[in-house]
């Protein structure tokens, strides 16, 4: 009996240790998944991962970023950076945060190799307002410097603090500097715009003309007032107002000019008082491109002139008689008016593609959308430029008399204004090898290859077309009647120049041909086929853009014979073979607009002699 109450004893302290053992281990896993969740759930530092920059016509660069809970960066131009981004808190990514995306096309990963370098560097010689792209860590964050030629200016940022994707559309201010201010001539002493003086004045109810004459007794000036000065009642209080102010006031209220002359105060229309004081005076404006016919009429409604301004057509010139003020709102107005504007230069193929080569045609557009490409979607506005993808080399210094990157304007000399090089190289270049390719191989052909500039807002077209001459019946004398049939490519443009650079096309677009003649009687008439599309499309500066769908089907018969036997009734079906074919084409638009820019100076303006007309 001692025995066994000594081994269920034993039994018991055993049980009891290993249920001490187990409560144990139990709070230590406990503790470990307490810990390791903490350590989950610890916030990390945000990540600045990849970085991929386009440029976006000449001006602009889209600049793509993607992380992780990056926050919204702060921007500067101090340094010799042409902007620097800064992103507090961030840090640089480690292989242990490597995503998917990392392998993707077009992005660079921000990663260092750690004690051979402290910075992210990488060249762009394809891209021309950036030469270099430096990331490195700095007070606790990451800080980005876009090296260029042109300081650079944040004009949008899409996407939200803390998201994954940021886009930043960077823009450079314009090469022409703006015309500094003139300066406000100096007043003549005695002037009464020039008197600074107190005065207190109590008018209730008083003639205009009378508080004029009382201002002019306070300077001891003579005074002149025009019979276009009006004379209502008038209530004016002021205590203590420079007298300046108070000259200002009823001038401006009635809409009045003065003028100086000694101690002579002229007070009337600006018209009258220019001929009282004789400064007056008769100029002649060359027109170089507004409506000659237009122009007399809309700057009298805009200038008050006392004689309207009268329209040379023959020399494309206006004379305006008007005083000193006058001449120069007409020259400032002038200015605007004779403007050359700009010119929208469209690059266009039009090209019809056989069925079996549209996947072929269509992998070539892709490629040259993968230079260039842009896209809407909920991070905003996507863009890539056309050397993106590194496929095409830029055309650099192509005649030797130019400066690289830059293509001359014909006619020019090395002076003269160019446009850069990129807007006009390698887009359509590329399609244009592909269209040869498949020319080559019969696969496709192009219909129309023109060039068209048109001024903002004109129309402009192009007629590619042969016309067909076929008898359409006859006259009541028995002579044949004919009627033409033009058959051909036809284009039509009219660009419209926006903000930011979007231009505005509407268009028409039709091609045709005949495909037989069906007589009757005495008379033929033409069987045709006509593909057209009349659409507006809305697109920046030198983006590529495509319209297809317009497809064609066309069903041939072919009988071959066996000579001599075929032609045997009966028989000859034996020695017939008959055979079907269906061909299908698509024809495809495809254009590039580019923006010209004319040069202009200020309207040419020749004073005439012997003072001014008669009034």
């Amino acid at each position: 009996m001692g025995g066994q109450g000594i081994r269920r004893g034993a039994v018991r302290y055993f049980a009891a240790l290993a249920a001490v053992v187990l409560c144990v281990l139990a709070l230590c896993g406990e503790a470990n998944a307490v810990g390791a969740t903490a350590r989950k759930t610890a916030p990390s530092a945000p990540l600045v991962e990849g970085v991929r920059v386009h440029q976006i016509g000449a001006s602009q660069i889209l600049v793509e970023l993607r992380g992780t809970d990056m926050p919204l960066p702060a921007s500067s131009n101090a340094g010799g950076a042409a902007i620097a981004l800064y992103w507090r808190g961030a840090r640089f990514p480690q292989n242990t945060d490597r995503k998917d995306w990392w392998d993707d096309f077009g992005w660079d990963v921000l990663r260092i190799e750690k004690g051979k370098s402290e910075r992210w560097t990488r060249r762009y010689e394809d891209i021309p307002l950036v030469d270099e792209i430096r990331v490195s860590p700095s007070e606790g964050g990451v800080i980005m410097e876009i090296i260029g030629p042109r300081r650079l200016a944040v004009k949008s940022i899409s996407g939200m603090a803390g998201s994954s994707r940021h886009r930043l559309i960077l823009e450079a201010p314009p090469d022409v500097p703006s015309a500094p201010a003139p300066k406000p001539k100096p007043l003549p002493p005695g002037d009464p715009l020039s008197v600074s003086e107190p005065v207190a004045l109590e008018l209730r109810d008083v003639p205009l003309r009378d508080a004029f004459r009382m201002l002019a007794k306070l300077r001891g000036l003579n005074l002149i007032l025009d019979p276009s000065v009006p004379n209502p009642p008038t209530t004016i209080s002021f205590d203590g107002a420079p007298f300046r102010e108070v000259f200002a006031y009823l001038l401006r209220m009635h809409g009045l000019s003065y003028g100086v002359s000694g101690k002579t105060l002229v007070v009337g229309s600006p018209s009258a008082v220019a001929k009282t004081l004789g400064t007056v005076t008769t100029r002649r404006y060359s027109v170089s491109y507004a409506d000659i016919k237009k122009l007399p009429a809309l700057i009298t409604s805009l200038v008050s002139l006392e004689v309207k301004a009268i329209a040379d057509e023959r020399m494309r010139c206006l004379y305006i008689t008007a005083s000193p003020e006058g001449h120069s709102c007409v020259e400032a107005l002038l200015n605007r008016l004779d403007s050359p504007g700009k010119q929208i230069m469209i690059e266009a193929r039009l090209v019809e593609i056989n069925d079996g080569a549209r996947q072929e045609f269509e992998s070539t557009l892709a490629a040259v959308y993968n230079g260039w490409i842009f896209s809407y979607g909920s991070a905003g506005l996507g863009g890539r430029y056309t050397y993106g993808n590194g496929a095409v080399t830029p055309n650099v210094d192509p005649t030797g008399s130019t400066r690289p990157g830059e293509l001359p304007i014909i006619g020019g000399t090395d002076t003269d204004t160019s446009f850069p090089g990129y807007v006009a190289d390698s887009a359509m270049k590329m399609v244009d090898a592909a269209l040869r390719a498949m020319e080559s191989d019969n696969k496709g052909k192009v219909l129309a290859s023109p060039s068209v500039v048109a001024l903002d807002g004109q129309k402009a077209s192009v007629r590619l077309t042969h016309n067909y001459l076929y008898q359409s019946g006859v006259d009541e004398n028995g002579n044949p009647e004919f009627t033409n049939q033009e058959t051909g490519p036809m284009l039509e443009f009219t660009p419209a120049l926006g903000r930011d650079g979007f231009i505005t096309i509407n268009m028409k677009i039709s091609t045709g041909e005949i495909v037989a003649f069906r007589r009757s009687g005495d008379s033929e008439a033409p069987e045709t086929t006509k593909r057209e599309v009349d659409t507006s499309v809305r697109v920046r500066d030198g983006e590529l853009f495509v319209i297809g769908g317009l497809y064609q089907e066309n069903k041939t018969n072919n009988v071959t014979r066996v000579p001599v036997i075929g032609y045997i009734p009966l028989l000859g079906e034996l020695f017939k073979t008959r055979t079907t074919q269906h061909s299908k084409s698509q024809m495809a638009f495809i254009a590039v607009p580019y923006i010209l820019d004319i040069p202009s100076g200020a309207v040419e303006v020749i004073d005439m002699p012997g003072g001014g007309l008669r009034m």
